[in-house]
């Protein structure tokens, strides 16, 4: 992702995350006003005024940036090589046995520490 995607704010941006606050505010309140009706018209009622205001935004010059950036993110993940599956099997066998392994010396270092401590403090016979 060498491509720097550089998109000016323009003044009418600030208008337009100023409707899209207005839309997102109109949305909660909706929702909470609707508190005796149906579930579905309640979330109707908030979904409806936020997919507005996400369309709104995404019109600004940081949501056309926010555009690009997902289609170069795209383009970049459909160049990575993902693992076979006999690849990821193996991995996350050593994985596992590095954990078991771990958790074992682990254990038994608490176990020697724990009766050198008891063993200096006098605890036990």
């Amino acid at each position: 992702m060498n491509v720097e995607h550089k998109v000016g704010r323009t003044s009418t941006d600030a208008v337009k995350f100023g409707g899209s606050a207005v839309l997102t505010a109109l949305g909660v309140m909706a929702f909470y006003y609707l508190a005796d009706s149906g579930r579905l018209l309640r979330l109707l009622a908030l979904l409806a005024p936020l997919g507005g205001a996400a369309a709104i935004a995404l019109l600004t010059g940081p949501g056309q940036q926010l555009i690009a950036f997902g289609r170069d993110t795209q383009v970049e993940v459909k160049k990575v090589v993902w693992p076979s599956r006999q690849e990821t099997i193996q991995t996350t066998g050593v994985i596992i046995a590095i954990v078991v392994v771990t958790a074992l010396f682990l254990w038994i270092l608490d176990m020697l520490l724990g009766g050198f401590t008891r063993w200096l403090l006098g605890q036990g016979s």
